[in-house]
């Protein structure tokens, strides 16, 4: 028996359990790339969009913070984004735009299992620039985007979880999934540390759209994958990578995010 597997065999299942230190302020850097153009002619729903016609690329930090009320965790929140460019590199008017996201908050309320409770709210001004220039990959990266396990783990371990199709966004600002509709998510845990957890995710799904103003009805294939190293001590995403993809009828987007705990 090779030295590997019997250590895969007496590894301890570990309990991976959402537990914020609400006496510490947690910073991510998240660092996003989007694009959205025409359906390469093999038509792969993570390819690149031949003709990009919309995209940019965004850095920027989020620092969070706990308190625990009760049988719930509140989240409290602040953006400030250091850099935004457009497909063709010019800068987005990052003095501008960094100014009203440093002002922008961000708050959730989490169960103890870390389930988010309600929306993901950002309090932000109703000016048509900020609102164009906020970070909406924001539901696409850590704790909006993960599903703790129901139970201890070990290497290889897995399990699904079914939620509403809206928390992902499909192809461009202008378009929303129909509500009522569900996708699934599979995890799957592929490294153990002393101190951390590793693990993948993966989404396959065709979703009803619908975009307006024109009220345009039509459907969407999705994939996305994902890796989520997260730490033992408290729960909390280490870092992790996102990559989305989504093409309907005419059109293909691609989001992938980065993040890393700093």
């Amino acid at each position: 028996m090779s030295v590997i597997l019997l250590a895969a065999m007496m590894q301890a299942p570990v309990r991976v359990v959402f537990r914020p230190n609400v006496r510490k302020q947690y910073v991510f850097r998240v660092v996003s790339d989007y694009r959205i153009g025409g359906v390469p002619s093999d038509g792969d729903v993570v390819g690149n969009p031949t003709d990009s016609f919309h995209g940019y690329h965004k850095e920027y930090d989020a620092t969070l913070s706990f308190t625990k009320k009760g049988q719930k965790y509140a989240m409290h929140g602040r953006i400030g984004l250091g850099k935004q460019s457009r497909n063709d590199g010019t800068d987005a008017d990052t003095k501008e735009l960094t100014d009203q996201l440093n002002r922008t908050k961000v708050n959730a309320v989490f169960d103890l299992v870390g389930r988010l409770v309600g929306n993901f709210d950002m309090d932000v001004s109703s000016n048509s620039t900020t609102m164009e220039a906020l970070p909406d990959e924001l539901a696409g990266w850590a704790l909006m985007d993960f599903d703790y396990p129901p139970k201890a783990v070990t290497v290889g371990s897995t399990w699904s979880v079914v939620m509403p199709a809206e928390r992902y966004r499909p192809n461009g600002e202008m378009i929303g999934n129909e509500k009522g509709q569900k996708v699934t998510v599979t995890y799957r845990v592929t490294k153990i540390s002393p101190t951390t957890v590793t693990i993948s995710a993966a989404l396959d799904a065709s979703v009803k759209a619908v975009a307006w103003p024109v009220d345009d009805h039509f459907v969407v294939k999705m994939r996305q994958r994902s890796e989520y190293t997260l730490d033992h001590t408290d729960g909390l995403l280490i870092s992790g990578r996102i990559e989305r993809g989504a093409i309907d009828h005419d059109s293909l987007s691609r989001l992938t995010v980065v993040f890393t705990r700093r």
